[in-house]
């Protein structure tokens, strides 16, 4: 999204992602940071079934998938991210009860 003047205009979107499941009190199912070490930020984003996140970035093509990574089970939890000295650390649950970590590579 962009404002544009007083409105607000869609930019850029991309099908098959999502930030929150209709009626979860899961409402944090997205986070933003420049989690590929690139030095642009992507939107990480689970996708409709919930079995993978991806790094979303806004490219001069519109929204374009930077990474993709399963999460080896049924996403359950909002995303949570943190600054490491390496770099950004991603943390999502799983319905089994497993909590699924990524660490930068450092």
């Amino acid at each position: 999204y962009e404002f544009t003047g007083t409105d607000l205009s869609i930019v850029s979107e991309l099908r098959g992602y999502t930030s929150h499941i209709i009626g979860s009190r899961n409402l944090d199912m997205a986070v933003a940071g420049d989690f590929d070490g690139d030095g642009q930020p992507e939107i990480v984003l689970p996708s409709q079934d919930r079995t993978r996140i991806a790094g979303i970035a806004n490219t001069a093509n519109g929204a374009q998938v930077m990474w993709e990574s399963p999460i080896d089970g049924v996403l359950s939890t909002n995303l949570a991210a943190t600054r490491t000295p390496q770099g950004l650390m991603l943390a999502v649950g799983r319905t089994d009860g497993t909590v699924r970590v990524w660490s930068p590579q450092g």
